[in-house]
């Protein structure tokens, strides 16, 4: 089956719009690193032959599939084709109309695999017809091999979903889009980040992209990142969102890397035109790309903690914006690996898309993938 489907990735890029991935490093005994690296993908071109425009690529998302032994050469990935499909026959589904990011962890308590049946689980991003998409809600899919998945439900069948709109915690609200002729009422909740809890043996931690529920201060500064607890991936409890400063009206892609004693957070945001004055006042660029967050834990927690209710501050910019050494555009960075170096450095692989030629053109997008490196120490 894998041989059959797999392609180029000049192939998949000819016929496939391809953006937010994530990335998932297997090591076995010594054997060099093997990345599945999962993305978001959808056709250029209709039934007819007519070329889909760029933006409507995320009404009819789905998941594909890399492989790859090294994230910088390209010449080692191989597209394994489609490996999960919006869920379009069931209009109540979580991702009836499309799918959108998500992440992926193996599953290493053998008890959980046998409850689940399963050695991988992947969080998602669900879009639904019911709706018209505009609540956003994270479901799972669950692997043998990481190849092929189904869909994670409950001893009735029912597709296990997260729906945050319906809890009614009070730290998560809606966010208002559109113009102000044609305001649109949207609850983001997307782009989980599933792991092992660190330090807290037998639990899960998920974080996701959400909005805060109170009143703006400043336009455009209530994105923030949502959390998510679980002793057996199937039943969260919802926790506040992370202390992060009002700095972004959107926080996507959350990503979390620990260096020596301390936490750091990336997360991705697109150009931040609307809230430009704001960041250059606090030398923040608003440039496309990643921003990073360091985690100032409470005085009362131990010293490397991963404390949740910490506060969060901003730290650096990971690259992204089309400034310098003549790069594309860069979106939604992700950690596709990190290297210890030394004791006190690591090198830390961003893999990230890149899609407009020219970026005030959307019919201009090009698509692909760039890895590069950042330092921490």
């Amino acid at each position: 089956m894998r041989a059959q489907e797999s392609k180029s990735i000049d192939q998949l890029l000819k016929t496939q719009f391809v953006w937010d991935c994530w990335v998932h490093k297997e090591v076995q005994g010594n054997q060099n690193p093997f990345y599945h690296i999962y993305h978001l993908q959808a056709p250029r071109l209709r039934e007819d032959g007519s070329a889909y425009e760029t933006e409507e690529r995320h009404h009819f998302a789905s998941v594909g599939h890399i492989t790859a032994t090294d994230l910088f050469d390209q010449s080692t990935w191989e597209y394994h084709g489609t490996c999960l499909h919006p869920d379009t026959e069931n209009e109540n589904s979580p991702h009836s109309l499309a799918i959108w990011t998500g992440s992926m962890m193996s599953i290493d308590d053998p008890n959980l695999r046998q409850a689940l049946g399963a050695s991988y689980i992947m969080a998602l991003t669900g879009r639904s017809k019911k709706d018209l998409g505009r609540i956003q809600r994270l479901w799972f899919a669950v692997s043998e091999d990481a190849y092929n998945w189904a869909i994670l439900r409950d001893h009735n069948g029912q597709i296990r979903e997260l729906d945050l709109s319906s809890i009614g915690h009070r730290g998560y609200g809606w966010a208002i889009e559109g113009d102000q002729n044609n305001p649109v009422k949207v609850f983001h909740c997307r782009d989980p980040k599933i792991m092992p809890y660190p330090g807290r043996e037998g639990e899960y931690l998920m974080l996701f992209t959400s909005h805060r529920a109170e009143k703006e201060d400043k336009p455009f500064t209530n994105g923030c990142i949502g959390a998510a607890i679980s002793s057996d991936l199937v039943n969260w409890e919802i926790l506040p969102p992370l202390n992060t400063p009002n700095l972004l009206g959107k926080m996507e892609v959350p990503q979390l890397v620990n260096q020596a004693d301390d936490w750091y957070l990336l997360i991705s945001c697109e150009t931040n035109v609307e809230n430009k004055e704001l960041l250059d006042s606090l030398k923040v660029p608003y440039n496309s790309g990643g921003y990073v967050f360091k985690l100032k834990p409470r005085t009362d927690e131990k010293t490397g903690y991963l404390d949740l209710g910490g506060s969060w501050q901003y730290f650096d910019y990971w690259g992204g914006s089309a400034s310098k050494d003549g790069l594309p555009v860069l979106y939604a960075p992700t950690v596709g690996d990190v290297i210890e170096i030394d004791d006190s450095t690591k090198e830390v692989v961003i893999l990230a898309w890149h899609g407009y030629t020219n970026r005030s053109n959307y019919e201009e997008f090009e698509g692909g993938y760039k890895a590069y490196k950042v330092e921490l120490s």
